[in-house]
């Protein structure tokens, strides 16, 4: 049974909340200016009541996140912060696993994401983009932010489980973004949605594993269903809950890090320029290689200030599993606690009119990002560090060196609406034109 650490939060301070709301009113839709202002209030260490008025602590700066991500002590949970998400893409996945059979489930993984590999990814990868940006030049979509998530839907398909057919991306998109919409929901219909239709997913997919177990090609799917028995992978459950679970981070992260590079290449067209000459290098038809993509330095400096300013997830949930003392507080077992990389990230300790758009702060001779170990983390830290990391880096700037070649891009309103969970990321249509070069 899981201690009523609510009940004994001591001396940690905290606002007052709404009855079953809590606070979040003031929370949602963007937590990050309501988190600020508790933070000038009561500093690093404070309370937010949830739904249901359950208090969460945050623990907030590069050392209170060091602290929980790194987790040297053993004293945070990863299974535990996330408990309520696995209801949805299962208890299985590599995400909601700690200490040893984490270890054993990423060993299990770990080989599919290797430089090796991922270099054997790359030219399906560049097809797909080059295909989609020259329909794009051609018809702009309507919603490019939907098309974008489309377009990384089907490359995490082709990694992750092998090719679909075209024609059913569109539906498996709508698929996925109920059952991530049922995560964070409090709407009973919504929740009840999002389960139904995972109960469909996986039913898809365990159909599938007797033929995958013989196959031969060289998908994760696959690999999964041949590795069974080995490592953290035991049973059919695990396959498939690790399946959905791989397709999801695949796509939505990376979807939400093209749609606001685009956004913020829109807005700052010197940046564009800047960019649309450094790929400008490579002239194969098939797509930039593996070499390309590694020498591309303004490249990686714009992809990093965006997923500084807007990293997919901002928060992280975790749950103490022993007492925690920070800051002159303790706090007990069992006590539900976030860090956040958006706070971390807009610190002006740390990074200088952190609102501004300005990719040289990674250049060597700023570097702002080393001013502490968890000054930018945008993929977590420590054992849970995102195993897709150099997958994501990979698909984005093969993304944008194939479209800054075909078009320039232009902003033709105000900054897009925002969703903030579970994965930041524009909410409509992103306000950006395409004009063919």
């Amino acid at each position: 049974m899981q201690p009523k650490a609510n009940q004994r939060l001591g001396r940690i301070p905290g606002p007052k909340g709404l009855p079953f709301l809590g606070n979040l009113p003031q929370l949602l839709p963007d937590p990050l200016p309501y988190v600020k202002h508790l933070h000038d209030r009561y500093g690093n260490v404070f309370f937010a009541r949830f739904a249901g008025n359950r208090k969460v602590v945050f623990l907030l700066g590069p050392e209170a996140t060091e602290m929980a991500l790194q987790d040297r002590a053993g004293l945070f949970s990863n299974a535990g912060g996330y408990a309520d998400q696995s209801r949805y893409l299962g208890e299985h996945v590599l995400l909601f696993r700690d200490g040893a059979e984490h270890r054993g489930l990423r060993q299990v993984l770990n080989p599919s994401f290797r430089t090796e590999r991922l270099k054997s990814y790359l030219p399906a990868i560049n097809r797909r983009i080059a295909r989609a940006v020259r329909n794009w030049r051609q018809t702009p979509p309507v919603d490019l932010a939907l098309g974008i998530r489309e377009l990384t839907l089907a490359v995490a398909i082709d990694v992750v489980v092998g090719a679909k057919p075209e024609r059913e991306i569109p539906a498996l998109n709508r698929k996925f973004l109920r059952v991530l919409a049922a995560m964070v929901s409090l709407n009973p219909l919504t929740r009840f949605r999002g389960r139904r239709t995972r109960a469909w997913l996986d039913r898809q997919l365990r159909e599938q594993i007797p033929s995958r177990r013989e196959a031969t090609t060289f998908d994760l799917f696959t690999m999964l269903c041949q590795s069974a028995g080995a490592g953290g992978v035991q049973s059919d459950d695990e396959i498939v809950d690790n399946v959905i679970g791989l397709l999801v981070a695949a796509y939505e992260t990376t979807a939400s890090t093209i749609s606001m590079m685009v956004w913020a290449l829109a807005e700052n067209p010197s940046w564009q320029d800047r960019l649309r000459n450094e790929i400008s290098r490579w002239n194969a038809p098939s797509g930039p290689s593996w070499a390309d993509l590694d020498h591309l330095p303004e490249t990686d400096w714009v992809l990093k200030e965006v997923l500084r300013l807007y990293p997919p997830i901002s928060f992280i949930p975790r749950r103490t599993t022993g007492v925690v003392r920070i800051e002159g507080h303790t706090i007990p077992a069992g006590t539900p606690v976030i860090v956040s990389p958006g706070f971390v990230h807009q610190m002006e300790s740390i990074y200088p009119q952190p609102t501004m758009f300005d990719p040289r702060r990674f250049a060597p001779g700023r570097a702002e990002d080393r001013a502490h170990r968890c000054a930018w983390v945008p993929f977590g830290k420590g054992a849970h560090t995102c195993l897709g990391m150099q997958l994501a880096r990979m698909e984005t700037k093969a993304f944008f060196a194939h479209l800054l070649k075909a078009v320039r891009i232009d902003a033709t309103g105000t900054p897009p609406r925002m969703k903030y969970v579970p994965v930041l990321g524009p909410a409509g249509p992103l306000p950006v034109r395409f004009d063919p070069i």
